[in-house]
């Protein structure tokens, strides 16, 4: 009985380990094959794990377009102004464009998104009271009110660190801009975990809301402040196929940003 079992072991992992040479040899998209329960749990694990690899390798694959596409116009610029005389306000708008582009797929890279690790459940009242007291300390000096509201027990299957990275970059716009008040909330909704920063500073005219997403592509044409802020947000909130919204504050008169994660507290 005991040989039976070992030789059908044998069979059954020699099937196995031919499925794994043809998803070596690029012949299959994964391991493909039925086998018995044990073994299939694994095989479906394995095939999982590669899924999450492939995605992975294609984000990575599409920062590098991302980077070389957005690199190039301004070491285009660059180039050809060396040519002649030396533009210095134009040169360092084209270096301080590439330390943006820099700084933003650098966050983006270092976004964890849905598929870089097993969900995580972060508790957002704690994440967003440290937000705001880490802003409190960096302008103490600032005569400015942020304070923060969420449902006590709210949590969420989304990394710390790109909530964090979200928060952090809209609470410093709004910092920027923002007369003497700085709102912080979160919620659970139908559509999944909402995020508002609000501010009482002069806000976005509603002409201009749609183009501040691109405003870090051209800096010689944006805002004092604006940079690349919104951009992080978006790119980090579209790797959970979330969006972000602005408009304006109801209650505080500025500008408002409201970020929705389809994920559902847990």
């Amino acid at each position: 009985m005991l040989g039976f079992i070992i030789l059908a072991l044998r069979h059954e992992l020699s099937g196995l380990g031919s499925a794994m040479q043809r998803y070596e040899n690029a012949e299959t998209d994964g391991i493909e094959g039925r086998f018995p329960d044990e073994i299939q749990r694994l095989v479906d694990r394995m095939n999982g794990m590669l899924r999450q690899n492939m995605r992975l390798i294609e984000r990575t694959r599409n920062y590098v377009s991302k980077i070389a596409h957005d690199i190039n116009h301004p070491l285009s610029v660059m180039k050809n102004g060396l040519k002649g005389d030396i533009d210095t306000d134009l040169m360092n708008r084209q270096v301080e464009r590439m330390t943006g582009l820099v700084d933003r797929y650098s966050s983006l890279a270092r976004a964890i998104g849905p598929d870089g690790q097993p969900a995580r459940k972060t508790e957002i009242e704690p994440l967003l009271k440290d937000v705001v007291d880490g802003f409190a300390i960096l302008y103490r000096r600032t005569p400015l009110v942020i304070d923060h509201s969420c449902p006590p027990d709210l949590r969420v299957p989304i990394p710390k660190h790109d909530l964090e990275a979200m928060l952090s970059n809209l609470v410093s716009n709004a910092h920027k801009f923002a007369d003497a008040r700085v709102r912080v909330s979160a919620q659970a909704s139908d559509e999944g975990l909402r995020l508002i920063v609000e501010d009482d500073g002069p806000g976005i005219s509603e002409a201009l809301r749609s183009a501040a997403f691109n405003w870090g592509k051209r800096l010689d044409e944006a805002p004092p402040g604006t940079g690349f802020g919104l951009s992080i947000v978006r790119d980090i909130a579209e790797l959970y196929e979330g969006s972000v919204t602005l408009d304006q504050s109801a209650d505080l008169g500025g500008l408002r940003v409201d970020i929705v994660l389809p994920v559902h507290p847990v």
